[in-house]
Parts: C-alpha cells; structure tokens; sequence
C-alpha cells in the first residue's frame, strides 16, 4: 500500500500509553513526533498530550488525513479511554477512523526484522494468553490465524501446529516462571519482549490488505477479563 496519509495514532491499551503523528511515504511509516505516558493517567493525560504533540509540530487537527487507535486487548478502562478519545475526535473532525488490534500493532513494530512464521502472545490473565499467528511472503504480513485464547496448557500444541517460528510477546503481568514455561515449551527460533505502541499502531494500519476503516459510533473495544483478585475485591480492570 504506497498511499500518503498523515495519521494521529493512539495506544492506550497498557499501563504505558503513547501517541503520534506519523506520515506513511510508500512503504515506510515515519514519525514527526510522539509522547509517551505512565501509570494510571491516561483520562488526564491524554488529551493535553495530543494537544502539546500539535503545537509542538506546528500542525493542527486539519492537518490529519486520519486517526488511528490499538483497540485492544488491553485494560478495560485505560483501553476505553483511548477508543472514546479518538472516536470523538474522528467523529467531530469527518476524519477515518483506523482500528487495529495490539497484537498486530506488535508484530508491525518488528515487520522489518521478521521473515518466516511468527506467534504473537499477551497476557489475557487467568493463565491464558491472546494469540495471533503470521507469516511473512513477499514481504506482505499474512494471518494464520489472529486473537485467539490460548491456555499454558496447549503451548506445546501451538509448537507442532506452527514448527520453527519468531515469537513476538507483551509480558504484561506474567509471572517469571509463567515466561520461563512459554519459552521452554514454544522453544521459538527467537524472542523478542515488546510494549504496545503508538507507532506500532500506525505501523499496522499498513498490513492490512484495506485500510481497517471503522464507523466512530460503532467501533468496540476487546477488554482483559479482571484478575481474581481484582473479583474479589470488586474493582474494574484498569
């Protein structure tokens, strides 16, 4: 795809958001700017953030062809924030609104360095993990199969369905020993550890084979189920 498009992208989906301008030049997506935000502040951050990412690229909301923003997996409440955010203001500016999900936005930020099979795992919690399978030919991204719950026990079934493969994870909240059994029974050509990222999600915006167009209004998240402890304690997923 070697359409021009300037793209606000925003990522929300963790404990780290970001957001960015970025302008796609034939194959190649370039970023004029990015800010980065931590911990739970996503409802005051964000819009001051995209706010100040403007003004310090001397650009306006007019001068965007599009918004982007991951969908999910992600936490419930910072992953929703960042879905209204940017439905609003696709919304109100008449611009495209571009929904990816995060484990494409992850494997897109490595699309350079992959060649062959790749698996892309994020905690879901509950000693499951969200999967997404790929495999690189002439140097387009093409899914095997994408979000799809897998339990620890079936890692060694992923292994014999997939062979030698590139794998491509968002730890999350996983646990030392929960990473050690991944990798011992995926035994993965190679490992590569990454954070959800507002570039990533631009980057994925262009793996597609049509844009992922979506209608602001009705666009839905994918939310991690809360933990058992936040259950018992009776608090939403942040």
């Amino acid at each position: 795809m070697s359409q021009y498009m300037r793209i606000l992208a925003v990522e929300s989906s963790g404990l780290v958001g970001s957001c960015g301008v970025y302008e796609r030049r034939g194959r190649e997506t370039i970023s004029l700017g990015e800010v980065t935000f931590h911990g739970y502040l996503h409802t005051r951050i964000l819009a001051p953030s995209v706010d100040t990412l403007l003004r310090g690229l001397r650009l306006s909301f007019k001068d965007l062809d599009a918004v982007a923003v991951s969908r999910g997996p992600g936490f419930f409440t910072s992953t929703r924030i960042g879905l209204s955010f940017t439905q609003a203001l696709a919304w109100s500016l008449n611009l495209p609104l571009l929904a990816v999900d995060t484990l494409r936005s992850l494997v897109a930020l490595e699309l350079s360095e992959l060649e062959g099979k790749v698996l892309v795992l994020y905690d879901a919690r509950k000693r499951q993990l969200y999967s997404s399978a790929f495999v690189m030919e002439d140097e387009n991204l093409k899914p095997i199969w994408e979000l799809r719950l897998v339990n620890f026990s079936d890692l060694r079934d992923l292994k014999e369905t997939l062979g030698d493969f590139n794998l491509l994870i968002y730890p999350g909240n996983l646990r030392e020993e929960e990473l050690i059994k991944i990798y011992n029974d995926l035994s993965p050509l190679s490992v590569i550890e990454l954070e959800p990222s507002a570039k990533g999600v631009a980057d994925a915006v262009f793996t597609y084979d049509e844009l992922p167009l979506f209608n602001p209004i009705s666009v839905k998240g994918i939310y991690l189920r809360p933990s058992d402890a936040e259950l018992a304690k009776g608090k939403e997923v942040t």
